[in-house]
C-alpha cells in the first residue's frame, strides 16, 4: 500500500472529528487532577467526571460547536464570563479553525 493510501485510509478514519470543531471553556477548582503515565492530565475524563467528582468543580462559561456545514449552537453563560475567558475561547475556535484547515489542505494537495 502506498504512503498516500495510507493517508487517506488514516483521513478516513479520523474524519469524524473533522466534522464538527468542538470548543468548552470552563471556570472553577480542581483539587485532584488524572494523569497519564507520562503526566499528561487526562482532559476527557477531567470533563466527563467535572459535574460529579468531589475533587473537581467546573462550570462552562462558553460553549461552541460548529458543523462542517455552517450550523453552529454556541452558549454564553449568564454570569462570568471574563473578558480573558473569552479572548482564550476565541483563540481556541480560531486555532481549531485553521488547523482543519491545514490538514485539509495537506490532504488535498497529496490527493490533487
Amino acid at each position: 500500500m502506498s504512503a498516500l493510501s495510507k493517508a487517506v485510509d488514516e483521513l478516513v478514519k479520523v474524519s469524524g472529528d473533522f466534522s464538527s470543531l468542538d470548543v468548552q471553556t470552563y471556570t472553577g477548582k480542581i483539587s485532584a487532577v488524572s494523569r497519564d503515565d507520562k503526566g499528561k492530565i487526562q482532559w476527557p475524563e477531567l470533563s466527563k467526571g467535572a459535574f460529579d467528582e468531589a475533587n473537581v468543580e467546573l462550570t462552562i462559561l462558553l460553549a461552541s460547536s460548529f458543523k462542517v456545514d455552517g450550523d453552529a449552537e454556541i452558549f454564553i453563560a449568564e454570569t462570568g464570563v471574563t473578558e480573558q475567558a473569552q479572548m482564550a475561547h476565541d483563540a481556541a475556535v480560531k486555532s481549531g479553525v485553521a488547523l482543519r484547515s491545514e490538514i485539509l489542505s495537506f490532504f488535498k494537495s497529496k490527493i490533487v
